[in-house]
């Protein structure tokens, strides 16, 4: 079953500087990825949606690229935040 990940970035720079430092994830896809989105909010915020194949695809994406993304970015606080919001996907059209 699909599962659905919405998370978010203090703001745009903090955004890019991870997605820099992750590679393009069009030609560099994780495992399990199915579609992502990113769009910067009216505060400046940054409100990302992610669809995965599975939990487990999730959980080696965020140990294997976004935690040492995290680190490498000055950001190791960001792994310590409450986790994001996280649903089973019932219907996924793409």
């Amino acid at each position: 079953m699909a599962f659905l990940m919405v998370s978010s970035a203090d703001t745009r720079a903090q955004y890019d500087e991870v997605a820099r430092l992750l590679g393009d994830l069009a030609t560099d896809r994780p495992a399990g990825l199915l579609a992502h989105v990113a769009a910067e909010q009216p505060d400046g915020t940054v409100r990302i949606v992610d669809l995965w194949r599975s939990r487990d695809d999730v959980a080696a994406f965020g140990r294997d690229r976004i935690l040492p993304a995290f680190v490498k970015a000055g950001l190791p606080d960001l792994a310590d935040r409450p986790q994001p919001e996280a649903h089973e996907a019932f219907e996924v059209v793409l």
